[in-house]
């Protein structure tokens, strides 16, 4: 056995060792390039809530974020995409109600039919966000990552400023993992 473990040692010696400074380490002065704002009212709601995120996100990884992209060390740039994959139920959102109005042949009473005021059929939406980090002044990525998350539009969860705090924390958690991985966000 210890002849075994010998040889097992000095393999283990011989393997190259991939680079400390390659890895990714947040840190140092970065400014966030903001997009383009958005033409859709729905989205646009998510240009100034997504900023203060990925900058509070950034902040909270170690990064100090200054305004000017020009003269930070390094520059990050974000996208969020939202994209309708059907019907879903919901709880907390508001109740449809079935119903006909007028009644019979037009005359007396509508007849309406509540569906309960915890349960609502709504949009299911993945909202995806994307986070690229460069050195300032070169093209490569030193990082990139994915998050993505999965709602019903019109419940808390839904809201602009919850799911972009969740996706920018849960993106600048991983900065230790690889570059290009995709995570997904409950």
């Amino acid at each position: 056995m210890p002849f075994i473990s010998a040889i097992v040692a000095a393999t283990l010696a011989v393997q190259p060792v991939a680079a400390a400074d390659s890895a990714f380490t947040p840190g140092g002065t970065i400014g966030v390039v903001r997009p383009a704002p958005a033409r859709d009212r729905g989205a646009a709601v998510f240009d100034a809530t997504t900023a203060d995120a990925v900058e509070s996100a950034l902040t909270d990884a170690g990064f100090t974020v200054i305004p000017s992209a020009q003269n930070a060390r390094h520059v990050a740039s974000y996208t969020i995409t939202r994209y309708a994959k059907g019907a879903a139920l919901a709880k907390g959102a508001k109740s449809p109600a079935i119903g006909m109005p007028g009644g019979v042949n037009g005359m007396g009473a509508g007849v309406s039919l509540a569906l309960g005021s915890k349960v609502n059929v709504g949009t299911m939406v993945e909202t995806t966000m994307a986070l690229t980090i460069t050195r300032r002044g070169e093209s490569t990525p030193v990082w990139e990552g994915r998050a993505v998350t999965y709602g019903v539009t019109g419940t808390r969860a839904d809201d602009p400023a919850v799911l972009a705090r969740k996706l920018a924390a849960a993106l600048t958690r991983n900065f230790g993992a690889p570059s290009g991985l995709m995570v997904s966000v409950p």
